[in-house]
């Protein structure tokens, strides 16, 4: 169902109550709405405030509040019995992502958790351009994956952002302690390689930790070569063999965790 109407600031806030499922305010987005309404600017375009079937504020937000900023009443146009299913599909061009999509669903470390979906797909499948995914299939691998949740709570706030990367250590940490529930030597990498506590010199984790700490400073590493490194140093702990320098090429195979 779509109509024009005219949109007082009054009406804008009443909107804006049923706003309980939308992103935070992005304030460029918001000034620049602002200012084209201050000036006269202001056209009625395809751009419309979207309301699902049950009411709800799905597209607009940034609208509405400019309009109550300013204080000015512009047209705009309306549609409404949208299903509330679709929500995850709008502001594709860049404006909503995965993470942004996670916050407003309540999950607390959204972006690590979104980067650690991202990174699950690239070291299952092996692919490292499978990273780049829809919103739909982004919330299909969490679907399938939702341990994620909690190893971003638990692996997150240990990552070192100049050494670890957040979301792909988290991707890491779940996929191989998933792969070996309870398996000594898998926690035994993981809290040496993140405290940097009882490390042997020539074992596999002090080699990578090392080499992380190195690629912080001057000799940089692409995250993805990162993660690859790390499986190399976390298979060769499971099969109890010494790596004294961990290499990866992109022109070989991705390693897959034993």
């Amino acid at each position: 169902k779509f109509r024009v109407q005219l949109v007082t600031p009054e009406q804008a806030h009443e909107w804006l109550q049923q706003n309980y499922k939308n992103r935070r305010l992005i304030k460029p987005y918001l000034r620049r709405y602002a200012n084209d309404i201050r000036n006269g600017r202001w056209m009625l375009n395809g751009e419309c405030l979207i309301f699902s079937d049950y009411g709800m504020l799905l597209n607009g937000q940034h609208r509405l509040h400019a309009i109550i900023e300013t204080g000015i009443a512009i047209p705009l146009g309306i549609i409404e019995g949208v299903s509330s299913e679709a929500f995850i599909t709008l502001d594709q061009q860049g404006k909503r992502t995965f993470a942004q999509n996670l916050e407003m669903d309540g999950y607390k470390n959204a972006r690590t958790i979104a980067a650690a979906v991202s990174f699950v797909r690239v070291i299952e499948s092996g692919v490292i351009s499978a990273r780049q995914m829809s919103i739909e299939d982004s919330f299909a691998v969490l679907g399938e994956h939702p341990g994620l949740v909690e190893s971003a709570a638990l692996i997150g706030p240990l990552c070192k952002r100049n050494i670890f990367e957040p979301g792909p250590f988290v991707a890491f940490y779940y996929l191989a302690t998933t792969k070996h529930p309870g398996n000594t030597t898998a926690g035994i990498f993981f809290d040496r390689l993140f405290s940097g506590s009882n490390l042997e010199k020539g074992s596999p984790v002090y080699s990578l930790r090392e080499q992380l700490i190195a690629s912080a400073g001057s000799k940089r590493l692409r995250t993805i070569h990162k993660i690859a490194i790390a499986i190399k140093a976390f298979n060769a702990t499971l099969t109890g063999k010494s790596l004294k320098f961990l290499k990866w090429a992109e022109d070989e195979s991705f390693p897959e965790i034993l």
